[in-house]
């Protein structure tokens, strides 16, 4: 068991396209284990890698992702919390290089999709189609670090930056307990959701084997 580190000596700021490497493998070891999807697709850390890698290259270009650093440990990122600029179908964005890793994760997009439509629908946002929104991705930090609320404190920190820069909603896809709670933590209204054993992608029902949560949930916050 990975000994629990203090938080006294950690502070948060915009994530660099110098973090990308650190953040990607905060990302892996964060999520191989946990990310019910993934799992159920029988998706491997390798594969997970890529797809990390590209979102901290989005995100490190976006500038509304954050990294935790350890001021005591030679400034060693320790957490990083996700958010990037919707673009066009980028939820279908892969490595160019790999199609293959592109294919294993295309049940995932398809059910993104399906579920982020909700959005379109949403009252404050149909009414003001213009409104900047970003999209709430990943939140990972270290095992020695978890479960001192740093999670937490990353997400609330991507949410300030994104209102300081002139965005009005975030809005978050949230897969596994842990996620969702956190969202409810910090407010963020659930707007839809969908039950992995109702899903169906190309005639089958990828995610019927999922026994961590009953469903996948999308939330909003006005920021």
């Amino acid at each position: 068991m990975a000994t629990k580190e203090s938080t006294d000596t950690i502070s948060i700021r915009e994530m660099k396209a110098s973090d990308i490497s650190d953040a990607t493998e905060i990302l892996v070891i964060a999520f191989t284990k946990g990310e019910p999807m993934t799992l159920c697709l029988g998706i491997t850390s390798q594969d997970d890698r890529i797809q990390n890698r590209h979102l901290c290259e989005q995100g490190a270009k976006d500038g509304i992702s954050v990294v935790a650093i350890d001021t005591a440990k030679e400034n060693k990122i320790i957490g990083v919390a996700m958010s990037c600029i919707p673009k066009e179908n980028d939820t279908a964005q892969s490595d160019p290089t790999s199609d293959d890793v592109h294919r294993k994760y295309e049940p995932i997009y398809s059910i993104l999709d399906e579920l982020e439509g909700n959005f379109d629908d949403y009252p404050d946002y149909k009414n003001n189609p213009d409104a900047k929104f970003t999209k709430a991705f990943k939140v990972g930090v270290l095992p020695e670090y978890a479960g001192k609320g740093l999670g937490t404190r990353l997400r609330h920190a991507t949410t300030d930056l994104a209102k300081s820069k002139g965005f009005q909603f975030s809005v978050a896809s949230a897969s596994a307990p842990g996620s969702q709670r956190l969202y409810q933590k910090l407010k963020y209204e659930e707007l839809a959701e969908i039950k992995y054993s109702d899903f169906v992608f190309k005639g089958s029902r990828p995610f019927a084997g999922i026994t961590a949560c009953p469903s996948i949930k999308l939330y909003i916050k006005k920021l």
